[in-house]
Formats: C-alpha cells, structure tokens, sequence
C-alpha cells in the first residue's frame, strides 16, 4: 500500500482551544491567535515529511517566531517541535500497523534523515521498539511510552 493511499486520522484541534474561557469573554486578538495557531497545525499535518522550522511556521502564519511559539504552548500546552513530534509518532504508528512497507521506508516517509533515530525516537515515545510494535500486530502489550507532555494529547 502506498503512503499516499493511507490515510491518517487527523487530530481534533478543537478540543485544544479556548480552554476554560466563555465565548462571550473571548477578543478578537485571543481568537485570531487561536486561528493561526490551528493554520499551523494544518500546515504541519500536510507538510510531515519536511523539516520542521519554527520561523517558517510563524511566517507561514503571519507571527514573529517568539509570538508564535508562546502562542503555540500556551493553547496546545505542548512546544510546536513537541507537538511536530507527536504527529510524526502517530504517523509512523499508523503506517507500521497498516503496512508492509519497510520500516526505512516509514522513517524516510516522515523525513528522517537515519533509521537510527527514527527508531530511537519511536522507542521513546511509544516504549517500545518500531519491529517489536508491528511484530505484535500494532499493540503495546500494555507497555506505557515515557511520560511526556506529549503523551497528554487526546
């Protein structure tokens, strides 16, 4: 199966925004921010195999590089290159358990420059191996990833 023929669930960045605060009490400015920030996160759904660049990011949506990653962690709770790692696990999940492709293929797919860190990073967010998870059908076996801000996304 193709990369481009799989497709990924995209997370629900709704749930993400307006945190605790009434509709009524919210400016202009408040949700203008919360706006880019979700353009953002679009664009790095639709971008997951190029680098991440924070000041692109920015550009891309009209802020400075400090706006933006203030803005970012303060709605997402995570940093934007925290946030780009989780898409990049979930990805990388959903093409192993969906998949034959090599897991070369799956790194170089989400722009990895190595295997070796790919694997490093999959290790660490899911806790465990890239070839242990799709040799168990795409289950954990109740192994836990290391607790992370990450891991608090829904």
């Amino acid at each position: 199966m193709a990369v481009s023929s799989v497709r990924m669930p995209i997370i629900d960045a709704s749930g993400l925004f307006g945190k605790g605060v009434a509709p009524s009490r919210v400016s202009s400015a408040h949700l203008s921010c919360e706006s880019n920030i979700f353009h953002a996160i679009e664009h790095m759904h639709q971008h997951l195999t190029g680098g991440l660049s924070i000041p692109a990011l920015a550009r891309h949506v009209g802020m400075s590089p400090s706006q933006f990653w203030h803005h970012f962690r303060h709605i997402t709770s995570l940093s934007p290159s925290a946030f780009w790692t989780h898409l990049r696990m979930c990805k990388a999940k959903h093409l192993l358990k969906l998949t034959n492709q090599p897991i070369k293929a799956v790194a170089d797919s989400l722009g990895y420059n190595t295997l070796r860190t790919f694997c490093r990073v999959f290790h660490r967010y899911h806790g465990i191996t890239a070839s242990a998870f799709r040799s168990s059908d795409g289950k954990c076996h109740g192994r836990t990833a290391r607790r992370t801000a990450v891991n608090r996304i829904p």
